[in-house]
């Protein structure tokens, strides 16, 4: 009876440690895709200041309902990003939580990264739509993807010596809580090359982002990349963010890398290494999935139909070459960056 009282104990210890395990796992603030209403107070003075060495200043951030209500969370921001640091009037952010949050969507983050709207013009608002729909497309393609949630924020000065201001961003899940969701680890050695990673995850990524016209990345180095692995230490998986240079976006102020011969972001270079088949496999995959990234973009209603209308006919030109063979040969498979084989063929 003892022994039986005691197995019982166990599996209900068992059942009660992995409830918990879940929640803590939970990120209700990827849980839909509605827009989040947020109020972000803190010393404008002081954030500008911190441009260079890039200090943590207290911040109080609302998440507010839609009948009014909100809930008040204690936490400190810090400018960040390179290129978006220096020409932008509104540099990104990154939120850090005392510990992990407790209540409201922001329940166990940690810290997360929130893409500003740059500028003023309206355009600019369009630019962190578009990069929203971007990490919503490669969602579809696979489960180790970063999580975005559009977001409607006022910003508001603690000095009182500024105007409030009101613009879309993007608050990105971190790359931490990609891994732990997938049961991964981040690796933060850089790697050789590109092919040193799981094959069918880089075939559809290269493609990926030669679909939305992006060369701003770089697998070896992390550069806009993240590299998770599993506890059997197994090859790699690179996870993609930052998509404002891609011609997807056509940003007005990308541009090419200096290590390319192309003069505007919108012209496709693929990069991915050469495969035996041509990326026949992976061209197949995106042709079967071609009504879903269509489907995908048609209900981004947060984009007027004009700018909807430009996104697809960029997409058009990607599927105009996946279904010639000729110009899919030129393009893809013959335009690749060295005629190897990847090192593991499965």
């Amino acid at each position: 009876m003892c022994r039986r009282n005691l197995t019982r104990f166990l599996i209900a210890f068992l059942l009660l440690q992995a409830s918990f395990q879940g929640y803590s796992q939970s990120q209700p603030l990827f849980d839909t895709d509605d827009v989040l209403a947020l109020e972000i107070t803190y010393s404008f003075k002081d954030f500008f200041k911190s441009r260079k060495q890039r200090e943590k200043i207290p911040a109080t951030i609302f998440e507010v309902s839609s009948q009014g209500d909100s809930i008040r969370n204690e936490i400190k921001i810090s400018m960040r990003g390179k290129s978006r640091a220096k020409i932008c009037r509104y540099p990104p952010i990154r939120l850090h939580f005392k510990n992990k949050a407790t209540t409201g969507v922001f329940v166990n983050q940690n810290k997360l990264k929130l893409v500003t709207h740059c500028k003023d013009a309206y355009s600019f608002e369009n630019y962190v739509k578009k990069e929203y729909l971007i990490y919503k497309l490669y969602n579809l393609i696979s489960d180790v993807s970063v999580r975005a949630r559009m977001c409607k924020i006022t910003y508001k000065d603690a000095d009182k010596k500024r105007k409030s201001y009101s613009s879309f961003g993007i608050i990105l899940e971190d790359i931490d809580m990609v891994a732990e969701r997938n049961n991964l680890k981040s690796y933060k050695r850089d790697l050789r090359s590109q092919d040193v990673t799981k094959k069918g995850s880089l075939d559809k990524l290269v493609l990926f982002q030669y679909m939305i016209g992006n060369l701003d990345w770089e697998i070896g180095k992390q550069h806009n990349i993240k590299l998770l692995r599993g506890a059997n230490n197994g090859l790699p998986v690179a996870v993609p963010y930052d998509f404002d240079y891609a011609g997807f976006v056509d940003a007005s102020y990308a541009v090419p890398p200096k290590t390319m011969d192309v003069t505007d972001v919108k012209i496709r270079v693929f990069r991915g290494f050469c495969r035996i088949d041509y990326y026949a496999k992976t061209i197949d995959y995106y042709l079967k999935n071609k009504s879903m990234f269509y489907n995908k973009i048609q209900k981004a209603n947060y984009l007027s139909d004009k700018e909807r209308s430009k996104i697809k006919e960029y997409i058009n030109d990607f599927y105009a070459t996946l279904e010639n063979k000729n110009k899919r040969m030129e393009r893809i498979g013959k335009a690749c960056r060295a005629k190897h084989k990847h090192v593991y063929q499965k």
